[in-house]
């Protein structure tokens, strides 16, 4: 099977492949138990990574892989205040 590199065209079937998979995850779905939240973490995610070239799929997305180098960043420091919007918009504060 062969991969290549996501492009920020890919960003929508990386979420959906990453989703799909993730949501019977014990952690993953006791974290985010509404699909719906599930799914804009991990847009958040993956477009970060995508933007960085840190993701791989195949051509009908049915596997998809993330991965950051040693020493690497899930995002860039712009990205951060977006996280600590994700999580207050859900209730959560970060660090708690």
């Amino acid at each position: 099977m062969k991969s290549r590199a996501a492009t920020t065209h890919d960003v929508q079937s990386v979420t959906m492949t990453l989703a799909d998979a993730f949501a019977g995850d014990p952690v993953w779905s006791r974290a985010f138990p509404e699909p719906s939240r599930q799914q804009v973490w991990w847009r958040f995610w993956a477009s970060c990574a995508v933007g960085q070239g840190y993701v791989r799929l195949t051509e009908a997305s049915e596997a998809v892989g993330i991965w950051f180098p040693p020493g690497g960043h899930e995002f860039v420091l712009e990205d951060e205040p977006n996280v600590d919007t994700l999580v207050r918009a859900w209730g959560c504060a970060r660090g708690d």
